[in-house]
Formats: C-alpha cells, structure tokens, sequence
C-alpha cells in the first residue's frame, strides 16, 4: 500500500519530496507509476528531473503521457525524455515526436534539440513516419533549398537510422538534388 507515501509526497515540501522521489522509484512500478508522472510537473525543476530518471529507470512506457515533458523549461528533461522515447519502436512515440516536430518552435539556437528529436524519430519510428521525413528532406520552397536546414539535416538523419531499401532510396534522391542544401 502506497497510499501513506502519496499523501506524504502531497503535504511535504520541495527538499523532502526531492529525497523521496528516489525512493518511489524503487516500488512496483504499477503503483508508483502513476505519481513518478505527477511529479514530473512539480515545480521544482530537480523533483522534476528525479522523477524522469526514476521513469527511466522503471522503464515506464507510456509515450501518450509524455508529451509534457517535451515542453518543459529545462532542456535536460526535455533532451532525457527525447531520447527515451527513442529507445523503442512505438507508434505512440513515433506520433508524439512527429507532432512535436511538426508544431514545435525550435529556434536557430535549438537546432540540437530539433536533430535529437529527429534521431528518436528515427529509432523510434515506424513505415508511417517516412513520408513526412521524405517529404521534410525534399520539400520546401524554391528559396530555402538553397540554405542549410535543420530539418533537412534531422530528416536525412532519421532516414540514414531507419536503414530500409525505402529510405535509402529517398537519401540517394537527396543526394542527387541540384538544390545545395538538399
């Protein structure tokens, strides 16, 4: 019975919750699951952080529940999550991680965010996934095939993890694109 620990997690302050989260990650993951992801929105940026190890760690799979932690304010979390996501094939981490890309405002100083998620993606994914990549990598407007781009550049990388006939065949076509930045 978790329950005492649930309700002492809910009245404690930051420190003790900080000490405590190591702990919760010891218990049945079934039990404990559930609050390792409520404490992934604590405040506290360490809670927080000790809580997607204590995920990790547990080896919680539940992609759909993880969307959150994608757009959290520290980019350790945000970088542990994305490549946990992308420790397996899923069709829910495959779906999560292309809305991301897809919706996500990445600026030119998050451009190793953008190509870790691509490289989850890339482990991650499954056939569905290849004809946005194909179509990201190839793409765009007469203009900006003519400059370099994060996402061709994750699009390519994604591609080269996906390793199938498919997706080599759509590298070749890139690499014989007369626009340079394809």
């Amino acid at each position: 019975n978790i329950r005492p620990m649930e309700q002492l997690l809910n009245a404690a302050e930051e420190p003790l919750v900080f000490r405590l989260v190591p702990l919760l990650g010891r218990l049945d993951a079934k039990k404990s699951g559930r609050m390792l992801f409520k404490l992934a929105r604590y405040p506290s940026e360490r809670v927080r952080l000790e809580a997607l190890r204590a995920i990790i760690q547990l080896k919680l799979w539940i992609p759909e529940n993880m969307g959150f932690l994608l757009e959290d304010e520290s980019k350790l979390i945000r970088r542990l999550a994305i490549k946990y996501l992308g420790t397996r094939k899923s069709d829910g981490a495959e779906a999560l991680l292309s809305k991301f890309i897809r919706n996500g405002k990445f600026d030119r100083h998050q451009s190793e965010e953008l190509i870790a998620c691509f490289k989850s993606l890339g482990k991650c994914g499954t056939e569905r996934s290849l004809p946005f990549l194909k179509e990201t990598l190839l793409k765009g407007g007469w203009l900006s095939r003519f400059r370099a781009s994060s996402l061709r550049q994750g699009a390519a990388i994604a591609l080269a993890q996906f390793g199938t006939e498919w997706s080599l065949r759509v590298l070749e076509e890139a690499a014989k694109s007369p626009f340079p930045a394809v």
